[in-house]
This record gives structure tokens, sequence and C-alpha cells, in this order.
């Protein structure tokens, strides 16, 4: 008898686990219907669908819900062609447009928000909602067709917060973000100092907040879900919690906002995570080429975080065209190390999204220089140069990138150039790059007779000059480090070169900042008596370079060998060749 109970107590133990292990096998992720309201974004519409595809949650899980209306564009050719490529991963996709016509009569243009568009966005938000309860979908996201989900794990992330209502931060090219810190009484945007701690990282994590747009997910689960709603008759009809008294505007945020605080929900904002990257909304009079210029604006923000564009074959076909352009300029050259090509390809990346037409120039790599080397080239350091933050001598890569800066200045001479950007290969883009650098450069040839050499970027030692008599961009610069990026003409460059600062080398910069009698150090000034470049900068600048341990950027200059007495090893060198002979 008691072997028997053994038996039973063993097989039932056993059992017991096999079925838990079923079950947990068995266990699905819960059903998430995708909403997202398309017009107008055959742009933004490749990265839009990439990204998404890209999401690891299960596709079997997921139901998409499209409505596209009033477009001027490809959108629905866009839509349809990654639908009929991708529609056997998913649950079910439904896919609803209208062809004609191409705009509301109540619209004055492609951005113009009309209370006609207010209802009808309001209408078929409301239409997704009721599609959602009908399928009985365990969660609903809103997602607008502009909104990069670049973190491929955003849906299972969001979900396993277990919140009612969340968003996730995207990253936007302005201070704009998808929640608001504050709502005023009247039910607007009220500005608080939360916002920016949350927007810029500062406070991590979830946090409740008045209202989240753009990309929405809501847990259709939560009893009290059955109150939210896009829809001002609704939310007064529903009065709960004083929702009946809501005389604010017809704005399908607001009213969302508003019947998650009344149904006693909230909602949340998510930064514990890089999720994305969107497009902020444009103001009403706007064009499309200030959008256009704003997704460029994003998609390098994406190439300078993550290295890359991520973009599906069957949304190639339809990337946004870039024309290149060299801005007016002889040539864009890039100085670039042989063993560091992978930061050309980087910028390459840049140059590609921006529109810019560059070419790769080899750099003079400073770790394989030896004092024969620099003997033979007739390269002398200043012996009395330290360098001004840590008091050390000049390194190897320090001398590298002075012959790198150099042998374009000889090419420049030698080959008749006009005018000439130069970059280095860590240099970061700023906002509106091309529009911004071609301003200036029409203000410089307008305004100034005969300058040599524009910074477009630098860091600023003490205090600059004045601004240029009739321009909103240059200024003349006081002392200044780093030439990440500056235009130099051809008289600048045969300044330079007539110096011959290889006899009498410092840090290239540094030797900058000299020809043009702004360097902190009066003493090394006495080498180089013709200090006549002339030099301005742009201000504010449109190139920097990044920070220290920001994205695992590496400093080949800064990291390489110091030279130590280099006039007893030239003595050492020459006593050796004499022996030879």
């Amino acid at each position: 008898m008691k072997k028997l109970l053994k038996f039973l107590i063993v097989f039932v133990t056993i059992n017991s686990i096999y079925c838990d292990n079923s079950l947990e096998t068995q266990k699905k992720d819960p059903s998430l219907l995708i909403v997202t309201l398309i017009r107008n974004k055959a742009h933004t519409l490749p990265y839009f669908f990439s990204y998404l595809e890209h999401q690891d949650y299960a596709k079997d899980r997921i139901s998409l819900w499209f409505k596209s209306d009033h477009n001027e564009d490809d959108s629905i050719k866009i839509t349809e062609a990654w639908i009929n490529s991708t529609s056997h991963l998913y649950h079910n996709v439904q896919f609803y447009q209208e062809g004609a016509p191409r705009r509301r009569k109540t619209e004055n243009n492609l951005y113009h928000w009309s209370d006609e568009r207010y209802l009808d966005i309001i209408k078929m938000k409301e239409e997704a909602f009721d599609h959602g309860r009908k399928i009985l979908a365990d969660y609903i996201m809103f997602l607008d067709a502009d909104v990069f989900l670049t973190n491929p794990s955003t849906l299972k992330t969001l979900i396993n917060l277990n919140l009612p209502v969340v968003a996730p931060l995207m990253k936007t090219e302005s201070l704009y973000a998808n929640f608001w810190g504050g709502m005023r009484e009247n039910y607007f945007y009220k500005r608080t100092d939360e916002y920016m701690k949350i927007k810029k990282y500062e406070k991590v994590g979830e946090t409740k907040v008045p209202l989240v747009n753009a990309v929405i997910l809501i847990d259709l689960n939560n009893p009290k879900s059955k109150y939210l709603t896009h829809d001002k008759v609704k939310l007064i009809s529903y009065d709960i919690n004083g929702s009946g008294q809501y005389n604010g505007p017809f704005d399908d945020m607001i009213l969302l906002a508003k019947s998650a605080d009344y149904a006693g929900l909230g909602m949340y904002i998510s930064n514990s995570h890089n999720y994305g990257y969107m497009m902020a909304p444009i103001e009403h009079d706007s064009t499309f080429y200030v959008d256009k210029a704003q997704l460029t604006n994003v998609l390098g923000m994406i190439v300078n975080d993550l290295g890359e564009l991520r973009v599906v074959d069957s949304m190639k076909d339809y990337l946004p065209k870039v024309r290149k352009t060299k801005m007016g300029l002889s040539k864009i050259f890039v100085i670039n190390l042989e063993r560091r090509k992978e930061k050309y390809l980087k910028l390459k990346k840049l140059a590609d999204i921006i529109g810019l037409e560059i070419e790769r120039f080899v750099a003079v790599d400073g770790d394989t220089l030896t004092t024969d080397h620099l003997f033979d080239e007739g390269i002398r350091l200043i012996p009395e140069y330290e360098n001004m933050f840590e008091k050390r001598p000049m390194r190897l890569g320090e001398i590298g990138c002075f012959l790198s800066h150099y042998k374009i200045w000889e090419h420049i001479v030698d080959y008749g150039l006009d005018e000439v950007l130069i970059l280095e290969d860590d240099v970061v883009f700023q906002h509106y790059f091309t529009q911004m650098t071609e301003a200036a450069l029409t203000e410089v040839r307008s305004l100034i007779k005969d300058y040599d050499l524009l910074y477009l970027g630098r860091s600023p030692l003490g205090k600059d000059g004045p601004s240029i008599k009739g321009s909103k961009l240059l200024r003349e610069p006081g002392a200044s480090l780093t030439l990440s990026g500056y235009i130099l003409t051809f008289e600048g460059a045969r300044k330079l070169i007539n110096t011959e600062p290889l006899k009498k080398m410092i840090p290239v910069d540094e030797f900058v900042g000299i020809m043009y009698d702004k360097h902190t150090n009066e003493f090394y000034k006495k080498y180089f008596p013709k200090r006549h470049l002339n030099v301005y900068a742009m201000d504010p600048p449109i190139v920097s370079v990044p920070e220290k341990g920001n994205n695992g950027w590496i400093s080949d200059t800064e990291n390489s060998k110091e030279i130590e007495d280099i006039e007893k090893l030239y003595v050492e060198v020459e006593s050796k060749k004499k022996d030879e002979l």
C-alpha cells in the first residue's frame, strides 16, 4: 500500500511538471493591434515600415490597421508594396484608403489642421478603437507614420511594463517630445521643470504625465480602458469623475489624455531605453521642404547614434532621392586613417543622407612615424612647446594630424583649387548643415573681400571678436582649437605653406591660431613673423566633435605616443647617418 502511494505521488508530481511545461511552451504573447493613419508620408514610410518590420515581437500576434486619405504623394503605393511583401507574416492586415480628393476644401495647405481634419482624425481613431475591442485584442498601439522604432525590443519592453497607457520617449531634432510635462486648466500645454529632466534622461524610468502622443500603447484588458476615447461627445456622455463637464477643444490627443485622467488610468512616459526617433510636428503654414529637411536631420541622428540606417529590401526602391552637392566648393575632403576606415564609412553614410559629395583623403598615421622619417622630411618641433592643458610635449598623432592637413594644403596649391572644405572623420554635422553652410558661404563671399579660412566649428578659448556687419552667421574668432571642419581658399593654403611650418611644428589647430594672431601663448609667435591669415567663423557653429567616451569615440591623436626630447633624438639620427656614410 505504501509503495502504491509513493508511486502515485511520483506520478502526479511528474505529470504536474509536464503539464506546467506544456502550458509554458504554449503560452503566447499578448495580441496587439497597431493602428497607423497615413497621409503624405512617402518620405518617411520606407524607414517607418523597415523599423516596424524589425520589431522582435511575434508577428502572428500582431494585427495591423492602416488608413490613408487625402494624399498628394505615393503614400498608398508604398504602403501597398510593404503590405504585399509582409502581410503573410502578421495575424491580420487591414488597409483602408481613399483616393480623392487630394485635399479637404477647408485646408489651406498640406499641413493645415482645420476643424474638419480634426474631426476626421477622431472618427478614424475611434473606428480603430472599436475594431480593437471587437477582435478582443489585448493591447492597441496608436503609432504615427513618422516614428522610427529603432529599438527592436520596443513592443516587448512596453508590454512588459504592465501599465494602462504608456508611450516610449522618442528622440527628436529639437526640444519637442511626445509627452507633456503639465497641462493648464484650459487643457493646453504647460511648461514644467520635469519635462526637460525626462527629455534629457536626467530622470529615467516611467513617469506619470498628463499627455502622451505619437506612439501610445494601451492595455485593453484593463476594465477602465472602455472609457478611453478621442471623441468629445463620448467623453461627456460617460460622465465619470467630472468628464461630463469637459469644455475643452476638439483635439484627439487632449481628449484621449483627459479620458485617461477621468477614468483614473493615467498616462506614462518611459525613457528607460533608447526606443527610437520621430519627426516633430511642423507649423501649419509650413512646407514640404521643411518636413523633408527635418527627416534628413532625424536620419542623421540615427546614424550618429547607431551607426547605420535599417531599410528592408521591399522599401529600398522607395527611399527619398537625395541630390549630391559640393555647395559650390572645389572639393570636400575627409581626412581618414587607413586603419580607421569604419569612421569614413560612417561619415559617408551621413554625407549620403545630407547630400554631400565627399572624397576620402588618406591621413598620415602618426603611429607609423619614426625619428628617421621625421628627420628625412625636415620636420622640427618648437623645442619650448607644451600642451596648454596637460603640460606635455607633442604626440606622434599630432604630427600625423598636422601632416595630413598640410598635404591637403599642398594639394590645393598644386591643383589651383579655389575653395575646399576639409573635414576630419569624427566630425559631427549639426542640423541643416548644407543649408547653413551655403548661406555662410554666400555671406563670406559677398561681405569679405579676401577671406582665407572659414571655421565651420571650433572650440573657443577666449573672447571672440565682433559679428561681421551685415551678416547673420559670421564673426571674427578669438583664440580657438580644433579643425574638425573648415573651408580653406587657395590663397589661405599658400599663406600657411609659405611660413614653412614643418620646420617649427606645433599642433595644427594651434598653428592656425597663430597665423591669425590669436594664439594664447605670445612666445610661439616669434617663430611666425608673418601672421596675416584672414580667418572668420560661423556663429553658431555648424559642426562639432564628439564628447569623450560618446558612442565609443576614440581619439587617435590623443591616444598616441608622446615625443620625448626630439632634438636629442635628431642628434642621434644625424650621427648615425654620418657613420653610415
